[in-house]
């Protein structure tokens, strides 16, 4: 298992990494946040519950909480979940659980209180927040899978893949890693590929039924891997 060390985070302020506070007392000192919002989050229980469903995450928290905290906050955190912009993700599909405790009980902090005397369900209290690995990696997990599902099951390096329904099957087209062509016959498919391809890939769909997926926006990512 890993070591405590790796539920720490730190946000990159000035030019400098701050822990991200996980108390009150941490929370008060921190310099991520200003005193103006520190201040101004001693009110959050006290504000109006949001009556717009698609109000951004960036304005939620802006209208609740204040600006550092979404600098130095909820910024981070989204950017870690999602590589995604608040002010273009809606709070409740990005994060339903926090739409919900403004929604019901009016307010994160009280919310967060009043959720924490009420009874959990069996399986509430199966789940954790560790940090978790196994020997060798998670890569282990996959290549179980991989072992346990039968090698000749799986195709790799596939290409000019192309799908068709008739009758109530999917047949997927494809020349595998040799050249060597490929028909699967199958009652479910299920695809993993970036939205821009599913248009080519299934051709039988109408492009314009499935233009609200494929249209849909895509985050530059560069990933940072530091040691310190």
């Amino acid at each position: 298992m890993p070591g405590k060390e790796v539920n720490k985070r730190f946000i990159l302020k000035n030019s400098k990494w701050e822990p991200l506070p996980s108390g009150l007392l941490k929370g008060i000192t921190t310099p991520l946040f200003t005193f103006g919002d520190k201040i101004r989050i001693l009110g959050e229980p006290f504000r109006k519950r949001g009556t717009n469903p698609d109000e951004t995450l960036a304005q939620l928290v802006l209208r609740r909480m204040g600006k550092s905290f979404l600098d130095y906050a909820i910024d981070p955190f989204i950017m870690g979940v999602y590589s995604g912009d608040p002010a273009r993700l809606v709070t409740r599909h990005a994060l339903p659980k926090l739409y919900s405790l403004e929604q019901t009980y009016g307010s994160f902090i009280g919310g967060a209180i009043k959720k924490g005397f009420k009874k959990k369900s069996p399986r509430e209290l199966k789940a954790t927040r560790k940090v978790f690995s196994v020997k060798g990696g998670l890569s282990e997990l996959i290549n179980a899978l991989y072992n346990k599902t039968g090698k000749e099951n799986f195709f790799l390096s596939a290409k000019e893949l192309s799908v068709e329904y008739v009758d109530g099957k999917y047949f997927s087209t494809f020349l595998n890693s040799d050249g060597t062509e490929i028909i699967v016959k199958s009652n479910k498919l299920i695809t993993t590929t970036g939205a821009f391809a599913l248009k080519n890939i299934l051709s039988f769909i109408d492009k314009e039924k499935l233009s609200p997926i494929t249209n849909l926006p895509y985050a530059n990512v560069v990933e940072v891997v530091l040691g310190f």
